[in-house]
């Protein structure tokens, strides 16, 4: 602010500077990668707490697995199979999407059928938000962590609480969740339901608390990214205010999906990394992955890959 005129004839002492606004974060550089950019200008929504693809499958960087409750990260060495499997193996709940400043930070899924999708792992990307449904909030970073079937013209599918569960039912022992109808929740893994679709999750916001009642990060990444940031659907006037199976197609009731621009490959910021990456985190601890699971990879390293690897 400009400083007041001074009265006479004694000066008044100069105002004290206002202080300046947190600067928001510098973006990363970009990085050299030999992997192909997804192609597509659409991100979609999901979390079906199924272990990540980059987990268990062999790959030089994979990410960490969680228990089948979400919890306790580590190296799997691939010996775990994914509770959508009948095994223990699933998404960490630690890994919900965040913002800060005006950048939206997450993990994201790539089309399985993408050239090299596998290569893809831990590779992280910028993009700018067209269409976000805040003002504040217009680029996003990813860190790549699975493969999936997305559609044509989209290039990454976001892992978020509450934006899709999916064919199956690997969140029923997430500790704090109660999605699905069996636990009070208001999602199913057969159909959508009037408060939730299989693809899609849910329809209004009010399920972020009541389906995440023992886990306040899932609740606020629920909250702050899969209806702050994802925009609601632009329905036809003529669609009704509730879900009707009827006109599901016609009338979606979940969020939208984003638009993206300017999707390059960069360095991964350490808002994606340490906690994410088996090597990112452990790699300087002396383990080799390739000695220890017989898998054709070196230098994968993290001591708990003693107690992890099959037998």
């Amino acid at each position: 602010p400009s400083p007041s005129p001074s009265p006479s004839p004694s000066p008044s002492p100069s105002p004290s500077p206002s202080p300046s606004p947190s600067p928001s974060p510098s973006p990363p550089p970009p990085a050299e990668t030999s992997v192909e950019t997804p192609a597509g200008s659409l991100v979609s929504h999901y979390w079906d707490c199924c272990q990540f693809a980059c987990s268990a499958s062999p790959n030089t960087n994979p990410v960490f697995t969680c228990d089948a409750d979400g919890s306790n990260p580590h190296a799997s060495c691939y010996g775990t199979l994914s509770t959508c499997e009948g095994g223990t193996g699933a998404a960490c709940t630690s890994y919900a999407p965040f913002v800060e400043g005006d950048t939206l930070y997450g993990l994201a899924a790539v089309s399985a059928g993408l050239s090299g999708a596998m290569d893809q792992c831990n590779q992280c990307y910028s993009m700018e938000l067209t269409n976000s449904n805040s003002a504040a909030v217009s680029k996003m970073v990813v860190m790549v962590t699975n493969t999936g079937d997305l559609k044509s013209g989209f290039a990454f599918d976001l892992l978020v609480p509450g934006g899709g569960f999916g064919e199956f039912t690997g969140c029923s022992q997430m500790a704090g969740w109660d999605v699905y109808s069996a636990e009070g929740g208001g999602c199913s893994a057969d159909s959508d339901t009037a408060s939730c679709a299989r693809y899609g999750g849910f329809y209004t916001s009010d399920l972020c608390a009541k389906a995440f009642p023992g886990d306040t990060t899932a609740s606020a990444a629920c909250h702050d990214v899969l209806f702050g940031v994802f925009p609601p659907q632009d329905l036809p006037a003529s669609c009704p205010g509730t879900y009707d199976p009827a006109r599901a197609a016609e009338c979606p009731m979940f969020r939208d999906n984003l638009e993206v621009a300017n999707v390059v490959p960069v360095e991964c910021p350490a808002q994606l990394t340490g906690a994410v990456s088996t090597c990112e985190a452990c790699g300087s601890s002396g383990f080799d992955c390739g000695a220890i699971c017989g898998e054709p990879y070196d230098q994968c390293s993290c001591g708990a890959l003693q107690d992890m690897c099959p037998q």
